[in-house]
């Protein structure tokens, strides 16, 4: 019988259990649960090791993702290998709890008992993390102590906190195999980035139909515009595939209009916001004859429009149609109506933009505030002649110009006249309002008005600010009503005053021109520093350019970057293209709270912030407690200093052998236009690398092989002068006594005079590049004398070679490289073929017009040479490859000869394990 107190205890060990559930449910990410799920057992029993590894079936082993541990440094951090036959390749498979009353003696423990060694460890218990029978990694529990409490393994916390940590991997691995859709969201992020840079509105349409004709791989999409004259849809924006973008005029486009008669259901749809699928299968909510007629018009057998809607009224709708009955999925349908919808976001913009067009136009017709800006002076000017305006109209003493603040929040003065100001009345930056006065403000389209400061609560946040300033009573507008207050104005007057009504429209036609100067002034000084960044940037490139040395252009690159972005810490980690270990190769520090040691080896495999920009594309923001003690050994800064990097990339299939490290202060905020200039500046970067790399060791090769060639054409030279020298008595001999020589004499004789003949066209044709010739030869002889010429290295191995030709064909083309690439494939039979085996020499027609040779040995070969051969020679020319070293090039060398030839050659290993060396080779057609 349980007693009360027994029966509390349960009660509370089981509330504490549904709380630990509850959380490892509830948390954010997977590390997140398995964290919770640790602490539960931490807390619930007394081990000094906790440790979940995750299993990696791909690889093999434990991945570290949870540990509690007393020296956390003892503890290997990255994944540990499984071996056949250990203790934890015991649990994944038998899914069974596994206990050890040593660890440190378990013959099967093998990294854990050194684990154990470092750590103290004894009793330990093992147990997997499973659910269905698909076991996801294991659970450690390990203490100094021998053995394991008895009762461990039936306790409840245990099994159901594994149960709970495996239904959090087995949620873990949907959402990431979920995420491996397609889905609409980054193209329409990638649109909505791509609409931001253009201007015009046929500009932005055309951009959208283009990206939902890539996204839906539609046969032809369009934007129809609806004109209320009329109450008809045109044609305005429409693409097909592999046909370019049209964008068309309305007065163009009279023949292709639809009239909102013809497809009333269709109208009374979009102006509902609906979306319209017209399919093979299913016609969704329209009638047939709609359907049809539909189809009909857009000569479309399938399609969706989605309507544009700006303001709650239809502007158009974006059409996508298919070339065949098509059933349109549910991915393709978000995306279209995304789109869509950004259209209807890009038309305000467009407006605005078609608005300050017009204001700059009519500046010169303007009385009054309104006139163009082109520098503070023009600005300051302005606003002292609106000043002195509204101290002589309404007798205020003070005009305010405040613009919102994006970086800190609040607001910036940019203007305030009357008299000169102290204390925090003359600071720059004011306090955020209260969200009940910025809604005030964001509401109202008409002034809003204090008559007694100290008596009223509104703009509480400034108050004592403006008591400061001598502001008894005032008036503030914002000069987009309607929206989030990007601008206000503000008039003001040291005594207590009632505003009529006349004052506050007065204010009001004021701060909406005032509004428009500010949004001018502020673009204009957007552009002024966007253009000096680019002039500077464009001085930097042509720099780049001039530098012929990869250190100079290390150095240049880093300099020039510090100076562009104002940046305290700009470093260059490079390494060759296949070493362990990288090095500074340039750093610019201009801060002494920044250091960085221009002598440290950095390990390229280990290093985490070089893994991580090699494995981001683009620029990746880190804070410095982000960073391993590994990568902080070389590079510090004060506390939380952010740190950019970017890994030198030039393009996918390239790896990336240098990476921009940038470090400044947290409070450092960096503009679009900041991190796209570092991105060009760091590409461009990266090919200048890569272009004085590659042509520094093109330029080395080229040399090398240029002086082994004159050096054996110098060689040739002399061994055919001796060889002429030689032949001259023996022709003199030859041609006297001749029919007294013997057969052999005279073959001799005539085989050195073929030979001198061969030197002679070798060295006047083929002295700097290879000729083609066009001989003729039976196989059977070329075989033989290749025989003949590889019989030293078949007896030196005593190998038994057969030679199977199944007729005497004669061979065209050039016999001189064929007999090269004959022997040397078999020459490298012999040389992998082991003593005493056999090779065998297949000839046979391969058709009418190529001969197959085939060549077979018993020995080991490569696997991965043979698929660098299939593959050819890889796109990142600076990567090490197989084709560059000695069997590997002769290989390579064999293969090009044999296509300039009209032929093949071609490696493979065969079923028997056996080495395959095939040649296709021309015949001798007339």
């Amino acid at each position: 019988m349980v007693t009360s107190k027994a029966a509390k205890s349960v009660k509370s060990q089981s509330a504490n259990l549904s709380q630990v559930l509850a959380a490892i449910w509830e948390a954010g990410s997977l590390d997140q649960a398995i964290m919770t799920g640790l602490d539960s057992i931490q807390a619930e029993f007394d081990h000094s090791l906790i440790w979940v590894g995750l299993h990696d079936r791909t690889h093999h082993q434990l991945t570290t993702r949870g540990l509690i541990a007393p020296k956390r440094e003892h503890f290997p951090s990255i994944s540990l290998a499984i071996h056949p036959g250990d203790v934890m390749e015991q649990v994944l498979i038998q899914q069974r709890p596994l206990v050890i009353p040593d660890l440190k003696l378990e013959p099967r423990a093998g990294a854990w008992a050194r684990i154990a060694e470092k750590l103290g460890l004894q009793g330990t218990v093992i147990l997997p993390i499973r659910r269905r029978d698909v076991c996801f990694g294991v659970l450690v529990l390990s203490s100094p102590r021998w053995g394991v409490t008895s009762g461990l393994l039936e306790n409840a916390t245990l099994s159901t906190v594994t149960r709970a940590l495996a239904e959090a991997m087995h949620q873990h691995i949907q959402e990431q195999q979920r995420q491996q859709v397609k889905q609409p969201a980054q193209p329409l992020l990638t649109l909505l980035e791509d609409l931001g840079k253009l201007s015009g509105l046929d500009q932005r349409l055309g951009a959208v139909v283009e990206a939902t004709r890539r996204f839906t791989d539609s046969q032809q999409t369009s934007i129809y515009w609806f004109e209320s004259r009329g109450r008809y849809f045109w044609q305005r924006v429409g693409g097909q595939a592999r046909r370019p973008l049209a964008v068309v005029e309305k007065a163009a486009n009279s023949r292709s209009r639809i009239s909102v008669e013809q497809i009333k259901d269709a109208y009374q749809m979009l102006l509902a916001d609906q979306l319209v699928v017209l399919e093979e299968a299913a016609e969704g909510s329209l009638k047939a004859g709609l359907a049809l007629r539909l189809k009909q018009l857009l000569e479309a057998p399938s399609l969706m429009a989605s309507p544009i809607l700006c303001r709650g009224e239809l502007l158009g709708f974006l059409a996508v149609s298919g070339a065949s009955g098509r059933v349109w999925s549910e991915t393709d349908q978000q995306f279209v109506q995304g789109a869509a919808r950004l259209v209807s976001l890009s038309l305000p913009a467009a407006e605005l933009e078609q608005i300050l067009e017009q204001v700059k136009s009519d500046q010169l017709l303007t009385a009054g505030l309104t006139r163009s800006i082109h520098s503070d002076g023009d600005w300051r000017r302005v606003l002292e002649l609106c000043s002195s305006q509204l101290a002589a109209r309404i007798g205020v003493d003070r005009l305010i110009v405040l613009s919102a603040d994006p970086v800190h929040g609040g607001f910036e003065v940019r203007h305030i006249s009357g008299k000169r100001l102290t204390g925090i009345a003359a600071q720059r930056h004011w306090p955020i309002l209260a969200d009940v006065d910025r809604q005030m403000l964001e509401r109202s389209h008409a002034p809003i008005g204090v008559e007694q400061i100290e008596d009223n609560l509104k703009l509480i946040a400034w108050r004592p600010r403006l008591l400061e300033m001598g502001i008894q009573s005032l008036l503030v507008c914002n000069v987009s009503p309607g929206q989030a207050p990007r601008g206000l104005v503000m008039v003001a007057d040291s005594v207590s005053r009632h505003w009529s009504q006349a004052e506050r429209e007065l204010v009001q036609a004021v701060s909406q021109q005032l509004g428009l100067i500010l949004h001018q002034w502020q673009l204009q000084r957007q552009a002024s520093q966007q253009a000096q960044m680019y002039d500077t940037l464009q001085w930097g490139l042509r720099n780049l350019q001039r530098l012929f040395q990869i250190d100079l252009l290390d150095q240049a690159g880093t300099k020039h970057i510090a100076q562009l972005l104002q940046v305290p810490l700009v470093a260059l980690v490079a390494w060759p293209n296949g070493d362990a270990r990288a090095r500074i190769a340039s750093a610019m520090v201009r801060d002494k709270k920044f250091k960085i040691d221009p002598q440290a080896a950095i390990e390229v495999q280990s290093d985490a912030l070089i893994n991580w920009a090699a494995h981001t594309d683009g620029l990746l923001s880190l804070s410095l407690e982000d960073l391993t003690d590994e990568t902080r050994a070389w590079i510090s800064g004060p506390e939380a200093c952010q740190v950019l990097v970017m890994a030198l990339r030039t393009a996918p299939e390239h790896e990336p052998n240098a990476v921009m490290v940038l470090a400044d202060r947290s409070d450092r905020r960096w503009s679009d236009e900041q991190t796209t200039l570092l991105a060009m500046v760091v590409n461009q970067l990266a090919w200048c690398r890569r272009h004085l790399n590659l042509t520094g060791q093109l330029a080395i090769q080229g040399q090398q092989l240029s002086e082994l060639n004159w050096y054996k054409q110098h060689h040739l030279d002399s061994m055919e002068q001796l060889l002429n020298q030689s032949l001259e008595p023996l022709k003199v001999l030859l041609a006297g006594v001749e029919s007294q020589l013997g057969q052999r004499q005279q073959q001799a004789i005539h085989q050195l005079m073929s030979l001198n003949n061969r030197l002679v066209r070798l060295n006047q044709y083929e002295r700097w590049e290879l000729q083609p010739g066009q001989e003729t030869m039976a196989i059977v002889g070329l075989i033989k004398r290749l025989m003949e010429r590889a019989n030293p290295l078949i007896q030196s191995r005593q190998l038994w070679t057969k030679v199977h030709c199944e007729s005497n064909l004669s061979l065209g083309g050039d016999i001189t490289k064929i007999e090269f690439v004959l022997y040397e494939l078999i020459a490298a039979a012999c040389d992998r073929s082991p003593p005493g085996s056999r090779i065998d020499v297949w000839c046979r027609p391969f058709d009418d017009r190529w001969l197959e040779v085939s060549i077979t040995d018993s020995g080991l070969i490569n696997a991965e040479l043979i698929q660098e051969l299939q593959r050819g020679r890889p796109t990142d020319l600076l990567s090490s490859t197989l084709l560059n070293q000695s069997e590997g090039r002769h290989f390579h060398i064999c293969q090009s000869l044999m296509k300039q030839l009209g032929g093949e050659f071609i490696l493979a290993q065969m079923d028997d394990q056996r080495t395959l060396s095939r040649v296709i080779l021309p015949l001798d057609n007339p």
